[in-house]
């Protein structure tokens, strides 16, 4: 599993929007399709897996909270809510006051 770390000049950038494509396993060798994206304190982490590839978004809403979307479906841990009414996108909070995002992606095979 790879890891990208963005620091907090980063998240201004996601405001406009960013857009991550996740490489998963093959069904067989995978688990359940679900993402998860947890905080504590300031740091929010997203760990992105999937039987199929899968593009995973993370924002910023109109209140200022980040807003991490997995088409896939993605479950909103500790420090994280549900958005909306599916299961597809959750809210981490105030994005003004992240200061580590960390992004794991399933490898490609």
């Amino acid at each position: 599993m790879s890891t990208n770390t963005l620091k907090r000049a980063a998240v201004p950038s996601l405001a406009a929007g960013l857009l991550l494509a996740a490489f998963a396993a093959p069904a067989a060798a995978q688990a359940p399709s679900d993402s998860t994206a947890t905080r504590v304190d300031n740091a929010v982490t997203v760990s992105v897996r999937g039987a199929t590839p899968n593009p995973v978004k993370l924002r910023v809403d109109s209140g200022g909270n980040l807003i991490v979307e997995d088409s896939s479906g993605i479950t909103a841990g500790p420090g994280c809510t549900r958005s909306g009414t599916g299961n597809t996108a959750v809210n981490c909070g105030p994005s003004s006051t992240v200061t580590r995002l960390t992004v794991a992606l399933a490898d490609a095979t």
